[in-house]
């Protein structure tokens, strides 16, 4: 029988039912762990700042074990340092690799770009791996 585990979120949207269904299948994953409300907004609206990251760390810290799961998209500096930081605690960091197909024209001065994203697969940030 595959053990339980848990995944924490450091991301800015919900699990769609896709994605909870490979996350239980193919990562045996129970529970899907969302930051609380204030560090959601928080995450929702990061700035590569010093003293944010702290924030994430002492979170993971605190709650992460080094069976569990933690999904990290978002700025790129501090995702790089929270990917590193979670390796460093002995959790696995994992990505949502996705397909975009997007469009974009010219109004008013302006250049509007619209992105739909499909989820394909989630991946752990490593060399070599696929889907």
């Amino acid at each position: 029988m595959k053990e339980n585990r848990k995944i924490y979120l450091l991301f800015s949207h919900k699990l769609t039912k896709e994605q909870e269904e490979e996350l239980k299948k193919k990562w045996s994953c129970s529970q899907y762990i969302y930051l609380p409300e204030d560090l959601q907004k928080r995450w929702s609206n990061i700035r590569n700042d010093e003293k944010e990251e702290e924030v994430f760390k002492h979170y993971l810290s605190k709650n992460v074990t080094p069976k569990d799961f933690v999904l990290i998209q978002g700025e790129w500096g501090i995702t790089y340092r929270m990917v590193n930081y979670t390796k460093e605690i002995g959790a696995t960091a994992l990505y949502s690799y996705s397909e975009r197909k997007s469009t974009e024209y010219k109004e008013n001065g302006y250049i509007v770009k619209t992105a739909i994203f499909k989820h394909i697969c989630f991946l752990p940030y490593e060399r070599g791996q696929k889907c």
